[in-house]
């Protein structure tokens, strides 16, 4: 059994992330005039050379290195280097062409099939009210979708994508820089040739654009792997159903920058769907709460009602 200071770190941890990624738009758009396909490039790049200086700090190689002994684990990072990629392309290319709300409606969507993924995979249960508050959120979620009139891809592919990352993540036999260091790893090298490339025709940025680009793209690796973490470890720790319904905070985030900040239309059926799905949250987090609060006056209360840990990885 996991120690409840195991399980507090890994919500607090997955709470981070969520926030950290809800106002990264405001870094990428710093970075609009470059390419979607360039840029994640160079997360990847910056990616891996922080992880790897991590590693050599922390005498980390005899982990890193155990990945490569099984096939399974190979076949597990491999899958999420592609899932990472895909999402990340996808996440700046929404960000950077003015479809923020869309994104969000596709991190809006992560909890719910992180969800089903949980009880299908895992074998997670959930009580009452939590299925309460997910059929709340859906509701909310299709609003989003019959008001965007057509069918929503951005937000569908980071759903699809992300929530399956979550899962691999958590089934993975090893820890959160290792493992991330090799997903990256997996990318460096299409990465390196695609940039190569682009320098050798003169079209890149790095080295061609000012240095506060310059250094915002070699920043790219920082704002990369530091929620990214966080987000590993969290994944490990604490329930998929509770890990996923954490991450309506960094869509709500999105959603907030958008309208408010990049003045992306709003209609009243958005509004009714952002509403639905903050209820759906209080629900949830009123339950954990009231569930923790009779295990409290019974005398047997463990935070790990709290915190959604009745199921250890």
């Amino acid at each position: 059994m996991q120690s409840y200071s195991e399980h507090s770190k890994g919500f607090f941890s997955a709470l981070f992330s969520s926030l950290f990624w809800g106002i990264t738009p405001l870094y990428w758009k710093a970075l609009q005039s470059i390419g979607a396909m360039e840029l994640l490039a160079h997360r990847v790049i910056w990616s891996v050379l922080i992880l790897g200086l991590l590693i050599f700090l922390q005498q980390n190689w005899r982990a890193t290195s155990k990945i490569f002994s099984s096939q399974k684990s190979m076949c597990i990072f491999s899958c999420c280097a592609f899932l990472i990629a895909t999402s990340w392309y996808i996440f700046i290319w929404g960000v950077n062409h003015n479809r923020m709300i869309e994104t969000s409606l596709g991190f809006f969507m992560v909890p719910l099939i992180s969800v089903l993924l949980g009880f299908l995979f895992l074998k997670e249960r959930l009580r009452r009210w939590q299925v309460v508050s997910i059929f709340i959120a859906t509701l909310g979620v299709m609003i989003r979708i019959f008001e965007f009139g057509q069918f929503p891809w951005v937000a569908l592919i980071l759903a699809v994508t992300f929530a399956f990352y979550g899962l691999m993540r958590k089934i993975a036999p090893f820890e959160s820089i290792p493992g991330l260091m090799l997903e990256t790893a997996f990318l460096a090298i299409p990465a390196l040739f695609y940039l190569v490339y682009l320098n050798w025709n003169g079209i890149g940025s790095l080295g061609h654009s000012s240095w506060s680009i310059t250094l915002l793209l070699i920043g790219s690796g920082f704002i990369t792997t530091l929620p990214m973490l966080a987000y590993a470890y969290g994944a490990k720790r604490i329930k998929l159903a509770t890990f996923g319904l954490l991450q309506f905070i960094s869509p709500s985030c999105l959603f907030l920058l958008g309208v408010f900040l990049y003045h992306e239309p709003f209609s009243k059926g958005m509004a009714t769907s952002f509403g639905l799905i903050w209820l759906s949250l209080s629900i949830y987090i009123i339950d954990m709460l009231l569930q923790g609060r009779s295990k409290l006056t019974r005398g047997g209360f463990s935070w790990k009602t709290l915190y959604g840990t009745d199921t250890v990885s």
